[in-house]
């Protein structure tokens, strides 16, 4: 189950609508299940993995000159209000 998880994330956690419940959702669990699961294996929260990833993507378009800022700005908008919890 954990490679479902985690698969699921690292396809779709750079999208918009992510969330613990879409995740759960998607792998017909409880979000209660599906988060201590996450972070009894991987020793950290889903949010807490989610913003790491995103932080990376940001840093790789921003540092990688070819990549257009509007997609890129995009997708990482909703940097700052995770950033501000």
């Amino acid at each position: 189950m954990y490679k479902r998880v985690k698969s699921y994330i690292d396809a779709n956690c750079l999208d918009i609508g992510f969330s613990i419940m879409s995740l759960a959702d998607a792998l017909e669990v409880s979000t209660s299940y599906v988060s201590h699961l996450f972070k009894r294996i991987n020793g950290v929260t889903i949010l807490a993995y989610v913003t790491e990833h995103r932080i990376a993507r940001a840093q790789s378009l921003l540092l990688d000159g070819s990549a257009s800022e509007t997609p890129g700005a995009y997708r990482t908008s909703h940097l700052p209000a995770i950033a501000n919890r």
